[in-house]
């Protein structure tokens, strides 16, 4: 017995010997070796696959809590969830670029940004349709140059919703390589 192994249980070091029979067995036993070796690998796909189920379910809740708008910061003026889908003009906010430049001071603000929504029933005499519309500012838009301008739009650049693009940006995202999540 080894001196320095004696207290921790193992009797003796792995010979020669020990190597040849046990690879002798994993030869000789085929199908438990292919059987054991089949479990091991369905084992590490199962993980695999899990993994990137709980990843793709993480970032989809994260993309539809930003889509429901109830991610970032939203700032709406009192009353507006109460009474504000009935008369939406009644709660606008007067002065919006004094809370924008107020957010922007922040550091921790990347971009600020107006959004007006809105829905309706539009009538052309005959049928009546019912709409959906969203408003944004135009500084939204022009954002794509100053990202262009510092080097910043390149193909690990992700920019998520992109409702204020039209053909022309698009096009010059999909040169640059970058990615919109919708």
């Amino acid at each position: 017995m080894a001196s320095g192994l004696k207290g921790i249980g193992i009797s003796r070091w792995v010979t020669s010997a020990d190597v040849r029979m046990a690879m002798r067995n994993v030869f000789r036993q085929r199908g438990r070796t292919m059987l054991t070796l089949s479990i091991i690998g369905a084992g590490v796909a199962g993980l695999i696959v899990s993994g990137g189920f709980v990843e793709d379910a993480l970032k989809t809740l994260r993309e539809s809590t930003i889509h429901a708008q109830l991610g970032h910061l939203q700032v709406y003026r009192a009353g507006y969830y109460e009474e504000g889908k009935r008369s939406p003009y009644r709660y606008l906010i007067g002065k919006p670029a004094e809370i924008s430049d107020i957010a922007s001071g922040d550091p921790a603000v990347a971009q600020t940004m107006a959004r007006l929504s809105f829905a309706g029933i539009l009538n052309n005499g005959r049928s009546d349709y019912a709409i959906l519309g969203e408003g944004i500012d135009d500084y939204a838009r022009q954002e794509l140059s100053v990202l262009d301008e510092k080097g910043l739009l390149r193909p690990e650049t992700m920019i998520i919703h992109a409702t204020a693009f039209g053909p022309p940006e698009f096009a010059r995202i999909a040169k640059a390589g970058a990615k919109v999540i919708w």
